[in-house]
């Protein structure tokens, strides 16, 4: 009996091993591992950042292993250690050409690409002033900008200045050529100056951006100026291969405020710096009966904000007290004897701003923007307590005379800055006006 059930079993065994494959995998029939991400596209600004990738995987293996990789040099911190997320870091783009690369994700000898996709870099600037000239025979030259550079060479620090020079049909000529809208159509980078219409002359044509101590000059080397009814758009390209797109008013009108809105100014109580300085008669040179003159400042370097008077008065009280009642913005006579106050309008002369005048400001106490007072007028009352209070109601020098106005009140320190009556300090030569008007300034003068 042994024997019979030892030679079944042998049997058995040869039927079984005659059945099975030797070359067959036995994980073979296991199920297939899926992975799946839950985005193949990344789009990033030129800006860069971090970006993260979800993924799930189905019937994972035993023994697959995951990895992540790329070959773009940009696209940096490639991680995947924590469960179900890829992440990693793109760096900024600066140069203003689009750019893709692959984050590569591979599992279980299976590969799932991540597409990058890096936006160009370029600037993209929203001017708040546009200022400008006309040169005639259809040729214009104006200024998208932070300040009023091309008429006065005002430049603030941490700004940036575009300067066209356009070539229309001569016979769009402007009826009034302090106040006018540029031409429209559109205009095409010309380096080699040819001053054909439709075209922006490379002479005169430039772009400039400051910082707190440094001016950096760049030509054009291609792009367009288009001026239409909505105002004017600039897509433009510098030497050193950046994009720039560039918006602003299409209305030029020949003032040297750099803010064209009314300014309501907030003074914050008890963080307003006054102090004013005497200068006796020091415009009695100038102007028969201005007996005294005071400089006077008041700095809120909460709101950022200052306000520079220039006053002259028939009344001299001394380096200790100002003469009280309205300064009316004006120039006095240079025949006539004067008679009660005035506040001398303000200007921009050179590179100095020249009271009286309203101004935003930096931290460091830069100006950002600049409103000269025009017309209308100052008041300064004493009170009981020795303090002043300065109340303001004036107009710029902007084309729709915005509106200047604030009430102060507190203690005024005075100094006493008397000089000869024929002594002009460098800051206070109201007589000496610069040409507003000045010759076109090649980008090589700079």
């Amino acid at each position: 009996m042994k024997k019979t059930f030892i030679l079944l079993t042998l049997l058995s065994l040869a039927a079984m091993t005659a059945c099975t494959d030797p070359n067959e995998n036995p994980y073979d029939s296991a199920p297939v591992p899926v992975l799946t991400l839950n985005t193949s596209t990344i789009a990033a600004e030129h800006a860069g950042g971090d970006f993260t990738v979800d993924f799930a995987i189905e019937n994972p293996g035993e023994w697959a292993q995951l990895r992540a990789t790329t070959e773009a040099s940009w696209i940096t911190n490639i991680d995947w250690s924590e469960q179900g997320k890829i992440s990693f870091s793109v760096a900024p783009n600066t140069i203003s050409k689009e750019r893709t690369g692959t984050v590569v994700v591979a599992y279980d000898f299976k590969e799932y690409p991540i597409s990058v996709t890096q936006a160009e870099y370029k600037v993209v600037y929203e001017a708040p002033l546009s200022v400008g000239l006309f040169y005639g025979s259809g040729n214009y030259q104006f200024q998208l900008g932070a300040s009023d550079y091309i008429l006065n060479q005002q430049l603030v620090a941490n700004a940036r200045y575009y300067i066209f020079d356009i070539y229309a049909p001569a016979e769009q000529y402007p009826a009034d050529p302090d106040c006018f809208d540029l031409p429209m159509g559109t205009y095409t980078i010309d380096t080699l100056c040819t001053y054909e219409v439709g075209t922006v002359s490379g002479d005169y044509s430039y772009y400039l951006e400051t910082d707190a101590s440094n001016v950096n000059d760049l030509s054009f080397v291609s792009g367009t100026v288009t001026i239409d009814e909505n105002g004017v758009k600039a897509v433009v390209f510098t030497e050193d291969g950046i994009k720039h797109e560039v918006t602003g008013s299409k209305h030029i009108h020949a003032s040297s405020s750099t803010i064209h809105e009314d300014m309501n100014i907030p003074f914050t109580e008890g963080m307003t710096i006054a102090g004013a300085t005497y200068w006796s008669d020091y415009y009695a040179y100038l102007f028969p009966g201005a007996n005294a003159n005071f400089d006077l400042e008041l700095i809120d370097m909460e709101q950022l904000i200052a306000v520079s008077l220039d006053l002259v008065s028939n009344t001299d009280l001394g380096p200790t007290e100002i003469p009280t009642g309205k300064y009316p913005v004006y120039e006095p006579s240079w025949v006539n004897d004067m008679e009660g106050n005035a506040t001398l309008p303000g200007y921009f002369g050179g590179t100095k701003a020249y009271p009286s005048f309203a101004a935003t400001l930096t931290s460091e106490g830069l100006l950002t923007g600049i409103s000269f007072f025009a017309d209308g007028e100052v008041e300064i009352s004493k009170n009981d307590d020795g303090t002043y209070t300065v109340t303001i109601n004036a107009i710029n020098d902007t084309h729709d005379g915005n509106k200047i106005t604030g009430t102060w009140t507190g203690n005024i320190t005075i100094e006493n800055g008397t000089a000869p009556s024929n002594y002009q300090a460098p800051m206070k030569k109201a007589a000496n006006r610069t040409n507003r008007y000045p010759a076109k300034a090649k980008r090589e003068m700079f």
